[in-house]
């Protein structure tokens, strides 16, 4: 089976959410503390990571599809 971008960054975009996933559950179901490292690494990485596939998953082919139905809308008004 050919893989295209949108498989690519749906599965990019699950398993970068993995850890968030982890590590917020551990934080809220077991009151576990994470070293400062951790926190560090899950706010500089894993989120940043996670914001940006999903914009690129979910946002940039909503804009794209948008885009061309503005343009189309435009070349039939003239």
């Amino acid at each position: 089976m050919a893989r295209n971008w949108n498989d690519i960054w749906r599965w990019a975009h699950i398993l970068f959410s993995l850890p968030v996933i982890v590590y917020f559950a551990a934080i809220s179901n077991f009151d576990y503390e994470w070293s400062e490292d951790v926190h560090s690494m899950v706010a500089d990485y894993f989120i940043w990571l996670l914001m940006w596939t999903g914009i690129a998953k979910w946002q940039l082919p909503r804009y794209k599809k948008w885009k061309r139905k503005r343009a189309k809308k435009a070349a039939s008004n003239d």
